[in-house]
């Protein structure tokens, strides 16, 4: 099984506001946490890809797919692509985002969202933009060399 990477583009914030502006979902009517004001769907059938999870079922423009499965882009190999990602059988899971991550992805702090699968679970990571510290060995060395420390 394998990892995939869905990359904060404005794509992927466009339709986590979407879903920010409808009621969440959970995949086959599950429950979803109190906290969750955002369902995505990880869903297996004709290729692997993030849809909204909201009650009026979304819409399709806003099927991310995982590289290397969409149907259209990769016809030869998105079949094979997708089994070694998820595995053969088609499903939908529930990805539940709270406030924070929603907010986080709006303002671009959180870059990816990255999603390992095993055969028995599966996690899902947010990455967030690292700042340089303020104090880094090459200010701290510029500095220096400004006092006339070195």
């Amino acid at each position: 099984m394998g990892q995939m990477t869905f990359k904060n583009t404005d794509e992927f914030a466009d339709m986590v506001a979407y879903c920010d502006r409808h009621k969440p979902q959970g995949a086959y009517d599950q429950r979803l946490n109190p906290d969750t004001v955002v369902c995505l769907w990880l869903v297996h059938d004709q290729g692997v890809y993030l849809m909204p999870g909201i009650v009026d079922g979304g819409k399709a423009e806003f099927v991310i797919y995982a590289r290397g499965t969409d149907p259209k882009k990769n016809p030869d190999t998105f079949w094979d692509r997708g089994r070694e990602l998820v595995g053969g059988d088609d499903f939908s899971e529930q990805i539940e985002l709270t406030r924070e991550i929603v907010d986080n992805i709006a303002s671009g702090k959180f870059t990816k969202l990255v999603i390992n699968m095993t055969p028995n679970a599966m996690r899902v990571d947010y990455f967030q933009k690292t700042e340089r510290p303020a104090n880094s060995a090459r200010e701290a060395f510029a500095k220096a060399v400004e006092g006339g420390a070195l």
